[in-house]
């Protein structure tokens, strides 16, 4: 019986060791890329970044310069943020940025923040998913060309948006991510790569088919339809990523969160950048602009403490051992017996 369990023993530790989930085995955590950082930025460096935003009239961009200065502790001019500040609050920037608002609240379209800001407020407000429906929908439905990227998720953010009414808002983080993927992939934010992957699994969370049965006789129809769309939506092929963009908008904000998934091709480097948000907050875009795709090279394979990992480990040492000693001894037996 002994010598059974000391057979059985090392198979049952290793394979327990190596089907254990890999977030109980190995993590990639990002190291610290501020000496890499440093490499390249500096003062002069932050404060041209700043004007050079300032004059294109990126204002979200210049602020991340300035928090990358504090994280890195390299002192800059202070009349800089003043400048910021200032610009930022003219009357005829907030003209200009009231009109940009309304333009992209209204046509969806997202040429500078401003209108980036009203696209994205235009898909909470259903306006925006309403309207790319009856866009998109008529078109699929009159099989003329058609954008199903765009399509796929309006259909997600109004099924959502009923959702959200009936469970008191427990929906809203994952309509977050919706709305941000919309305005990246009209402003081109989103890489080929990265396009595809969100791609498939909207291919594997929404059903076109739901469209033939709705009345596109009206906006108002449309809208009154969103019930019949949270029934036909699967979340669950897509859940994760949507979680992923939302904790980077929250790490640092709507306008940045766009414009880092330039920088993502992949699901990998999308969990990586929330790492990196995470850490860089509202300096976050300063960084990749800085840093492009070789910040996600700054990360390295680290050991996560587990309470099943190491006790498991130990487990396949010892018992491998004493599997060898009862070899060895079988073997001393048949040479010398």
């Amino acid at each position: 019986m002994k010598k059974l369990l000391l057979l059985i023993l090392p198979i049952v530790a290793a394979y327990l060791y190596f089907q254990l989930p890999k977030q109980y085995v190995k993590v990639k955590e990002p190291i610290d890329i501020n000496q890499e950082l440093k490499k390249s930025v500096n003062k002069e460096y932050i404060e041209h970044s700043i004007i050079d935003a300032l004059n294109k009239r990126e204002f979200e961009e210049a602020r991340s310069f300035v928090e990358l200065a504090r994280t890195l502790n390299i002192p800059i001019n202070p009349e800089l943020s003043k400048k910021i500040e200032a610009k930022e609050s003219s009357i005829d920037e907030y003209l200009n940025k009231t009109k940009d608002f309304f333009n992209g609240f209204l046509s969806g379209k997202s040429n500078n923040s401003a209108t980036l800001a009203g696209s994205v407020a235009s898909d909470f407000t259903v306006v925006g998913d309403v309207r790319d429906i009856y866009k998109e929908g008529g078109a699929y439905l009159e099989h003329k060309p058609y954008d199903r990227f765009i399509l796929s998720l309006s259909v997600i953010g109004l099924g959502l948006s009923a959702t959200t009414i009936a469970t008191l808002g427990s929906t809203t983080l994952p309509k977050v991510g919706v709305s941000i993927l919309k305005s990246a992939k009209r402003s081109k934010a989103l890489t080929k790569s990265f396009s595809k992957i969100v791609g498939k699994k909207l291919e594997q969370s929404v059903d076109l088919k739901v469209l033939k049965n709705i009345d596109f006789g009206s906006l108002k129809s449309i809208e009154n339809s969103s019930k019949a769309f949270a029934k036909s939506i699967n979340l669950k092929p897509i859940k994760a990523l949507l979680k992923d963009i939302n904790q980077i908008k929250k790490n640092t904000s709507t306008v940045q969160s766009i414009k880092i998934l330039k920088y993502i091709d992949t699901e990998k480097e999308l969990a990586k950048a929330v790492k990196l948000t995470s850490r860089y907050k509202k300096g976050s875009l300063a960084m990749f602009k800085t840093m492009g795709k070789g910040a996600f090279r700054s990360f390295k394979f680290v050991l996560k403490k587990s309470a099943l990992y190491l006790p498991t480990l130990i487990g396949l040492i010892l018992s491998t051992l004493f599997w060898v000693l009862l070899v060895l001894r079988a073997l001393f037996k048949a040479i010398f017996s």
